[in-house]
């Protein structure tokens, strides 16, 4: 009952494209996670922050033009993405450096780990945040 009232909403349809965009920028994020842990000597940390910063353009503008099907005013909806987006770059830095601690080597497994956790957040908040008022996800 509750997945057809998700559909009938648009919930579960917004999530599915939220999770496809999402795809497409993990899969940028590893590729630039990837190609820094073998040609530098930063920490993982710094290295999710970079990888992060690349997507975020990215990652707006599908989100604004596929998922949300936003029209509204660019500069304040990127400001209010940035806040978001800051808050996901501190929570997955944070899952990183405890992985860090508590193993000897950030491998491929853990970054995939740090994905799964930060979507579910991530969806959250653009939702209520970001999308909120044009959607009536209140």
């Amino acid at each position: 009952m509750r997945i057809r009232q998700a559909l009938a909403d648009g919930r579960l349809w917004t999530f599915i494209k939220f999770c496809i965009v999402g795809g497409l920028s993990a899969l940028l994020w590893l590729s630039a996670s990837t190609y820094l842990l073998a040609a530098t000597q930063m920490s993982a940390t710094a290295i999710n922050i970079i990888s992060y910063s690349i997507c975020i353009p990215f990652n707006f503008l599908l989100h604004r033009i596929f998922t949300y099907h936003s029209f509204a005013p660019v500069v304040a909806q990127f400001f209010k993405y940035i806040v978001a987006h800051t808050f996901n770059i501190v929570f997955s830095s944070i899952c990183i450096l405890l992985i860090e601690l508590f193993v000897d080597h950030v491998g491929l497994h853990h970054m995939v780990f740090v994905i799964a956790i930060t979507t579910v957040s991530q969806f959250i908040i653009l939702s209520k945040l970001v999308y909120s008022r044009e959607r009536g996800l209140q």
